[in-house]
């Protein structure tokens, strides 16, 4: 394999657009010259990032891609240049398409086409439509991709460049074959090849060898498909593609397995392999360990082949590629039927199977029953062989029923695609119309799934970052920060008599000066730094890079947003913030140290009335407290100490009680009732909490048993979740108190349902196959995923109160809960409103349809 060498030599410093010229044939020597320009302050700084950046895409690098292609679209965020700005945008976009981000790609393509459009870009908006496409047909939209194709398509027609209508003429060709339509997609590609010059390497041209090489390979013509191949692979080597190139590699081992030339194949998946580790392109790395294993089938090396696809299944588990782990599978299951391990390759069969039938793929369930089916008449086990050949049969059906319906709507919208094409020869504008149309029930549903995503990450008053996106930030810069041995501060500010405004002007008010308070300090601090909105008046900041020194600095910043008062209604405000800061890795190295210390920070800040105060060791709480009500907490279950309290919940409609939650309490005898807060953690920490959740279930069954109708509900500890005896736990305390299973309802969280999904799974339908109702807790501060929960045998989701509290109000909550109560009904679930205080809250759950309501409006816990 071709490697660019580490020490390539310059004469004198030759000027940027040499650069631009030998990108498309020397990408590495491209990016070493743009890598010299790009130093900040110096002319043509932002180009030079830009272009090394997509250099970097080129040679396969993503990472460096996308670091000098952000770092580069912020420099051109002044809008002096929308012709660079687009080009940025358009090379992001592909970075993260390659990345399988296809939601961030969708983002910045389309800003990129508005860039264009607005500023009439003809070819920019060309190339973007082209890179579009793949994205929309990845997430389903294919007639938006066809659509954008033919635009893109027309438009290079009329610049009158076959180089870049090839590209386009690719891209229609590898849509239908995905879509099955093999001759129209090998005429595309053969008449991109047409139009390319063929004197010297082309990437286009690469590309096009290479689809054409997997189209033989789907025709089952092998012998027709490498000589494409190995054009695909000459050229890529040439261009010092590498990513390019080990695919190619892999890609002709499998041919060449298929043509019987073990040894040539066995070479290629080797050179694969090699190439995958060194450059970490995992793909391709589980594609070259599985050629590996097919080459040493053929070979007669079956310990050689069950090494290589045992690693090609470890590999598809951690990129979570489901097509690969079954194909792993398979592989392996038929290694272990040839090494006389029938055990063994009836598990992978049965495991295969469990993914293909999670991933909801037809076709690879029916993959699967074949095989197995012939293993099991192997095994002379005839009846299983037939219970499986019928199963697949039917699913054979199911999936031709389902491609006809398919091609007949391809062909109809091939149909419309054509006459649409027709009429734009006598009139463009009015195919551009009919083409706009057909997309727009697409675009709709495509706007409402992006502006729900942005719900969910952004704070809808102020419109910062909001606690999770927050999170998931500052958890990617401390990585970034670690790998460098850097520093990152992060700041909690908190508004001073914040309530006196919200009491004196009025809740629109209070929103007024959060979203002017938002605005002031994203002007004030640089880019680089995350402004968040926690909740309340609470603001977060994240200051990549920033070590002790650099505080005042950042400090003096946001002082400075709050020199000039704020008028809200008429009224002239002055307000002051209390600032804390806790810096990483001096004071924590993960997300809840760095907050909970700044958070410490700014309690002495507000407290002293500081301008910023930086956390310290003598802020921290004394251990010693917390060591006292550990030890006590050992023997408080023996002392009798616990008690439960029940708080009910009420149907929506009619406010008619039907269940109670048990809470635990803790009356210490000199110290009074402790907050659950404090000695939960202690007793999870120290492993108490499984004695004690045994005796909460057991007091809770032994209760509930004497009340009439009415259920009881049961948090769950993680621990005790994972404990293999927990099923006879519950078994045990429904047999002590005589309790109807159908009357216990254990509530458990998302978290804990996806640290092993599968064992959870497996538990929860044993609690419901008892009778138990089974309810999420504190929905929507986890997961949150609809769509991988319905999995679990689930009968209640209950909306957290940190959603509640607002939607009386119509904030960004409401949209949020709106949802989650749809969705849930849809899915055959319930919903219990938590944290419901006000009427408000409660007509609004009502009107909605929500079924249950739990909250200090209708009633407190208490003990029975």
């Amino acid at each position: 394999m071709h490697l660019p060498s580490p020490h390539f030599q310059f004469g004198p410093l030759p000027p940027l657009e040499d650069a631009r010229v030998l990108l498309g044939s020397q990408p590495q020597a491209a990016r070493d010259i743009a890598r010299r320009f790009a130093l900040p302050g110096t002319p043509g700084f932002a180009q030079a990032l830009a272009l090394a950046g997509e250099a970097a895409y080129r040679l396969g690098d993503h990472a460096a891609a996308l670091t000098d292609l952000t770092r580069a679209m912020t420099a051109f965020q002044d809008g002096s240049d929308p012709l660079r700005q687009g080009q940025t945008l358009l090379s992001i976009g592909r970075v993260l398409r390659d990345r399988g981000d296809h939601s961030g790609a969708a983002s910045a393509l389309e800003q990129a086409l508005a860039l264009a459009t607005r500023h009439h870009l003809r070819r920019l908006e060309g190339d973007v439509r082209n890179a579009l496409a793949p994205v929309y047909h990845q997430t389903g939209s294919t007639g938006r991709a066809l659509k954008e194709l033919h635009l893109s398509l027309d438009i290079r027609r009329d610049l009158a460049d076959p180089a870049a209508q090839a590209s386009t003429m690719n891209n229609l060709g590898a849509l239908y074959t995905d879509l099955g339509d093999y001759a129209r997609a090998l005429d595309y590609h053969l008449s991109a090849l047409r139009l390319l010059d063929p004197s010297g390497p082309d990437r286009t041209a690469a590309r096009c060898r290479a689809n054409v090489g997997r189209l033989y390979m789907l025709l089952g013509q092998p012998q027709a498909g490498e000589p494409h191949y190995r054009e695909a692979l000459k050229a890529f080597q040439a261009l010092g593609d590498l990513h390019g190139e080990a695919m190619m590699t892999a890609n002709l081992s499998e041919t060449l397995t298929r043509l019987g030339d073990a040894p040539a194949a066995l070479h290629f998946a080797q050179r694969a392999l090699a190439a995958a580790e060194q450059f970490g392109f995992v793909q391709i790395r589980t594609l070259a360990l599985t050629a590996l294993g097919e080459v040493h089938v053929v070979l007669g090396d079956a310990p050689a082949a069950q090494v290589a696809f045992e690693q090609a299944l470890g590999a598809a588990r951690t990129e979570h590629d489901t097509d690969a782990q079954i194909q792993a599978l398979l592989d392996l299951a038929g290694v272990h039927g040839s090494l006389g391990r029938p055990d063994l390759a009836a598990a992978e069969y049965d495991e295969a199977l469990t993914v293909a039938l999670c991933s909801g793929r037809k076709p690879a369930q029916l993959r699967v029953l074949e095989r197995r089916a012939a293993f099991d008449a192997q095994q002379g086990q005839h009846a299983a062989a037939y219970a499986h050949l019928t199963t697949a049969r039917e699913l054979d059906g199911q999936i031709r029923s389902e491609q006809n319906e398919r091609q007949l709507r391809n062909v109809e919208l091939q149909y419309e695609l054509d006459l649409a094409r027709q009429k734009a020869e006598v009139d463009r504008a009015l195919k551009d119309a009919a083409l706009i149309a057909q997309a727009d029930a697409e675009a709709q549903v495509q706007d409402r799934t992006r502006e729900l995503e942005r719900l969910a990450l952004y704070d809808a008053l102020t419109g910062l970052p909001n606690r999770v996106l927050f999170r998931d930030r500052l958890t990617v810069t401390l990585a970034q920060a670690a790998s460098i041995s850097g520093q990152v501060a992060v700041g909690v500010l908190d508004l001073d008599r914040f309530k006196n405004i919200n009491d004196t002007l009025g809740h629109t008010a209070g929103d007024e000066l959060l979203a002017s308070v938002a605005a002031r300090l994203c002007e004030v601090l640089p880019a680089s730094t995350t402004v968040a909105r926690m909740g309340g008046d609470e603001f977060l900041l994240i200051v990549p890079g920033a070590g002790h020194a650099d505080l005042e600095q950042t400090a003096w910043l946001v002082t400075s947003a709050f020199t000039a008062p704020f008028v809200l209604h008429g009224q002239t405000v002055v307000v002051r913030p209390s600032l804390g800061f806790a810096v990483s890795p001096d004071h924590a190295c993960e997300p809840d140290g760095l907050l909970r210390r700044a958070d410490l920070a700014m309690y002495e800040a507000k407290r002293d009335r500081l301008e910023f105060a930086v956390f310290r060791d003598a802020l921290e709480p004394a251990p010693s407290s917390t060591l006292t009500l550990e030890a006590a907490l050992h023997g408080a279950l023996a002392r009798q100490e616990l008690e439960l309290h029940y708080q009910p919940l009420f149907r929506t409609s009619d406010r008619v009680m039907i269940a109670k939650e048990a809470l635990l309490r803790w009356r210490h005898p000199e110290l009074g009732l402790i907050s659950p807060a404090q000695f939960i953690p202690l007793a999870e920490e120290s492993g108490l909490i499984v004695a004690i959740g045994t005796w909460v279930l057991q007091q809770a069954c032994r209760q509930a048993a004497t009340w009439p109708g009415v259920r009881v509900a049961v948090n769950i500890s993680a621990r005790q979740f994972s404990r293999p005896d927990f099923l006879a736990v519950v078994e045990r305390a429904l047999a002590c108190s005589g309790l109807e299973p159908a009357r216990l309802e254990i509530e458990l969280t998302e978290s804990m349902l996806m640290r092993s999904p599968d064992a959870a799974a497996e538990l929860l339908r044993s609690l419901k196959a008892l009778g138990i109702r089974i309810a999420i807790d504190d929905f929507g501060t986890g997961y949150s995923s609809l769509a991988y929960l319905k999995r679990f045998p689930l009968d209640t989701l209950k909306v957290d109160q940190s959603f509640v509290r607002d939607i009386a109000q119509a904030s960004q909550d409401t949209a949020i809960v709106t949802t989650i109560i749809h969705m849930a009904h849809a899915l055959g679930l319930e919903v219990t409103g938590e944290g419901v205080e006000t009427e408000e809250q409660w007509a609004f759950l009502r009107d909605h349809a929500c079924d249950s309501v739990q909250g200090y409006l209708l009633g407190r816990p208490a003990p029975e």
